[in-house]
């Protein structure tokens, strides 16, 4: 498989997660394939065709990509007295990940998504 179609096949599928991520103010744990788990970012974004990017890890090609670690909960800062209210979107991420034809794997409280398309 060569990386021009891992990047056409994968596009919708990380455009979707990236859509439910974002909608949500979910948390992304990046794995890459040579350099294993990156740090958890807020959010996870595509910044152009074949690439995807979060905080703690800069761009990356799909083609780097094992697999994205979803939070499924979101720590909402209320204020300074206040403790962070804690939401939890997962049966609604369970629900928009299938309906959008995501894979994905339950890992605890942990939503795995695989990059079914990578190549090694």
């Amino acid at each position: 498989m060569d990386g021009q179609r891992v990047d056409q096949e994968s596009g919708p599928m990380w455009e979707a997660v990236a859509s439910i991520t974002k909608k949500n103010h979910l948390e992304v744990k990046v794995v890459l394939i040579d350099y294993g788990p990156q740090d958890w970012s807020p959010g996870f974004f595509l910044p152009t065709d074949g690439y995807g990017e979060a905080k703690s890890c800069g761009p990356f090609s799909f083609k780097e990509l094992k697999e994205l670690i979803i939070n499924p909960i979101e720590s909402r800062r209320i204020g300074v007295r206040v403790p962070n209210k804690l939401i939890d979107y997962t049966e609604s991420l369970l629900q928009e990940l299938t309906d959008c034809g995501v894979a994905f794997e339950r890992r605890g409280e942990l939503i795995a998504v695989q990059n079914i398309f990578h190549t090694t």
